[in-house]
């Protein structure tokens, strides 16, 4: 199953609209407690002003708690349009007076205090009043309750929950309103600025304008900004890589077409051979060029050459590297040596890439170290092993340092048939390592040393 993409503008009103429903909802639980609460105490004082009534018509008549109330006058004391009404009066220890018998026995209060309770009649809820207080002049304490249905008392309630609901119910939608508004607006930058992305053209890499951008998306078109700059660095690197090549492989191209129509015009084969032996050379060295465009390829970033990365031995391919190499330096009257341990500097890498590099490393110094002289491999263990080739040449300038390791630059005037990609193939398989290439001078003061630091060793023997 594909997982839900995520919405900002959803996430924000879902942040926003929640809390306003999660406090409307709080908010109409407490309107419809003091809804109630209200609802009570405003009948509540009916009932109180009933019971008082009832016991201020009571009398003490030999001995005995009576009251002098008509029955007429008790009929209007419980009558109500909407509501029933009860009333009842009984003493101190439960003897009935007067009033109705449905009514429960009340609970004990404190004397003279008034209180109010819930109770049942027939399964109706009611609301009670209570009045225990001792007759005038006597020691005879009587109970008066008066009690009547909710009808009124829920019919309030509701008046004042509608009159308090219905305005906040209005707030909030105009909130919500104003809140999906306020979201919409608010990243209403965002859309401007896809659209300007969006109807480009691949070509255009110039960088989005922050002049009407809010400052809490200025980040954003910043770092939108530097990836397009990366981007056009990128491609006019691309560019020039390609035109660089492309004139780098029409040299031995031209060469080899020449000395073809060379060799279809010669008489015979003693003639054919001088052809022959540049056709050689020029298709040599158009294959060196192209295994090293090869190399740059795949050490570049987006090739990811660490999947294939695995624990290499650094003396044992240094060994055979050198091996390898040892006929063409001693065509070039060069002394290649290696110096190191035999077997046991571990390091993650890519074999063949780090071999690519090591002969490009040797090649140049061959080329360019003279003949005549010394070239040696050098080897170090850890905690970071250190790979260098050092030779005997001209060296390479301090301001031409940074220099060479560009692709295909080469200093002017030097000797040799390269195209100036062996350190800048160097360069990218060091860094595709998270090693470090460094061009110094020995310490004799003459040649150039090529040192690579690899990072912390992962095993060693």
């Amino acid at each position: 199953m594909s997982k839900k993409a995520f919405s900002l503008r959803r996430q924000l009103l879902q942040w926003l609209l929640v809390p306003l429903l999660a406090l409307f909802a709080g908010s109409s639980a407490v309107s419809y407690y003091v809804a109630i609460r209200f609802a009570d105490l405003a009948h509540d004082y009916e009932l109180y002003d009933i019971a008082l009534s009832m016991w201020q018509q009571v009398r003490v008549v030999e001995g005995r708690a009576v009251i002098e109330l008509p029955q007429a006058a008790l009929q209007i004391l419980e009558f109500d349009s909407r509501d029933k009404v009860y009333v009842r009066l009984s003493t101190a220890d439960g003897r009935f007076i007067s009033g109705s018998h449905e009514l429960p026995d009340p609970p004990a209060p404190a004397r003279g205090a008034v209180s109010y309770y819930d109770a049942t009649i027939h399964g109706e809820p009611v609301r009670v009043a209570l009045l225990r207080e001792r007759l005038p002049d006597s020691d005879i304490e009587v109970a008066v309750q008066a009690a009547e249905t909710r009808v009124k008392r829920d019919l309030f309630a509701k008046d004042i929950l509608l009159a308090v609901l219905i305005p906040q119910l209005l707030i909030i939608v105009v909130a919500g309103a104003l809140v999906w508004l306020g979201v919409s607006r608010g990243l209403m930058p965002l859309q401007q600025i896809t659209d300007a992305v969006g109807g480009r053209s691949y070509r255009d890499l110039s960088s989005i304008p922050e002049r009407d951008v809010p400052e809490e998306v200025r980040p954003l078109t910043r770092a939108i900004n530097g990836l397009l700059a990366h981007l056009g660095d990128a491609f006019d690197s691309q560019r020039r890589f390609i035109a660089d090549a492309a004139h780098q492989l029409r040299t031995p191209l031209a060469g080899l077409a020449a000395w073809v129509d060379r060799a279809l015009r010669a008489p015979d084969m003693e003639t054919v051979k001088p052809a022959l032996r540049q056709l050689e050379i020029s298709s040599h060295r158009a294959t060196r060029l192209v295994n090293q465009l090869l190399a740059l390829a795949r050490a570049e970033p987006s090739a990811k050459p660490q999947l294939d990365f695995a624990m290499i031995d650094l003396s044992l391919l240094a060994r055979r590297v050198c091996r390898d190499w040892v006929p063409q330096a001693l065509a070039q009257h060069v002394d290649l040596g290696y110096s190191g341990p035999d077997s046991g500097v571990l390091v993650r890498g890519h074999d063949l890439l780090l071999d690519e590099m090591l002969s490009n490393l040797v090649d140049n110094a061959i080329n360019y170290g003279g003949s005549g002289g010394s070239i040696t491999v050098r080897l170090t263990r850890g905690p970071s092993p250190a790979l260098s080739v050092e030779d005997e040449g001209p060296g390479i300038p301090v301001g031409e340092r940074a220099l060479v390791i560009e692709r295909f630059y080469r200093i002017a005037g030097t000797p040799g048939t390269g195209c100036g990609l062996g350190l800048a193939i160097g360069q990218e398989i060091a860094r595709a390592h998270g090693a470090t290439l460094e061009i110094t001078q020995p310490e004799t003061g003459r040649g150039t040393l090529v040192s690579i630091r690899f990072p912390a060793i992962v095993g060693s023997t």
